[in-house]
């Protein structure tokens, strides 16, 4: 076999309090299919102007770090992505390229690498395993590293049930940005916040109890500082809440904001949209739920 495609969904960091710790799986797709033969690079959909469509993009790098983690040489590809996931968003657009760059390399391998191991490589080329895990398992992943190696598992039962509402905003912000913005050292009261929230979190999830989502999905290591970056965002969360919806917090280091609910989707995406622009911030809705599904290669011939 020389064609092999693969899906890739996006995911959605930290939940608030779980900074670098919690990542979920959510029901917006990418699709890469790779060829031998041709060396080119076709990107379509999110990031077609923008994408590197030569040796550094992120799909093609991800292929080569299974072919040298095997000792292979990497044949002449043809790599054609479908995005649909926003670039620079917060959404898991890189850990997306990643996995789906992992996984096919690992199919032109005859899938010598197991999962576990694509997690390692992933976290090698991400920096942090969140995301990645996230992508590759499906649902929501409890990632923890362990003297360089990746323990991710921990599953949360999430209902797909919740429909989650992301704002996401013209407006990019900076990778680098929203790391170093970040403080390296914390109070002890800060610390106790968060830790205390994240397993309430896990345990509301598990048991999917939506009572408490909000105190849940609050933080203060990371989201205080981040939204920062662009005024207004702080706003377009309380609107959230106000309206009725359950939590309401940033997507990763952002820009994009999710508030998640079981009910007046319509309503709390009119007054986000509101308050949104009477902060002058320009921006789509999009809506989509959790997924239990996480990459897989489907149909290949």
């Amino acid at each position: 076999m020389s064609d092999f495609k693969v899906k890739v969904p996006a995911t959605i960091a930290n939940l608030g309090p779980g900074f670098d710790s919690l990542a979920m799986a959510i029901d917006i797709w990418n699709s890469v299919i790779v060829k031998l033969g041709q060396q080119k690079i076709v990107v379509d959909g999110f990031g077609q102007n923008s994408l590197p469509k030569d040796q550094t993009n992120l799909v093609y790098v991800s292929i080569c770090k299974v072919f040298q983690q095997l000792q292979r040489t990497v044949p002449s590809l043809t790599i054609e992505c479908y995005n649909n996931i926003p670039i620079k968003k917060g959404l898991g657009s890189s850990a997306a390229s990643i996995i789906a760059g992992l996984l096919l390399g690992n199919a032109l391998c005859n899938n010598q690498l197991s999962d576990i191991e694509i997690l390692q490589l992933a976290n090698e080329i991400e920096g942090h395993s969140d995301n990645v895990a996230a992508c590759l398992f499906g649902g929501c992943q409890i990632v923890v590293n362990n003297n360089n190696s990746v323990i991710s598992n921990s599953k949360i039962n999430v209902s797909e049930d919740l429909d989650l509402i992301i704002f996401v905003p013209d407006k990019t912000t900076s990778t680098d940005d929203s790391r170093t913005i970040v403080p390296q050292n914390i109070s002890l009261g800060d610390a106790v916040f968060n830790i205390g929230r994240t397993a309430l979190l896990v345990n509301l999830l598990n048991n999917n109890i939506n009572e408490n989502l909000k105190l849940a999905t609050e933080d203060k290591l990371h989201q205080p500082h981040r939204i920062k970056l662009i005024p207004g965002l702080n706003e377009i969360i309380d609107s959230s809440i106000k309206s009725g919806s359950l939590g309401s917090f940033l997507c990763g280091s952002g820009p994009s904001i999710v508030a998640i609910t079981k009910s007046n989707v319509d309503e709390i995406s009119k007054n986000i949209t509101k308050t949104a622009s009477n902060v002058n911030i320009q921006g789509q809705i999009i809506l989509s739920k959790p997924t239990t599904t996480g990459a897989y290669l489907p149909n290949n011939t």
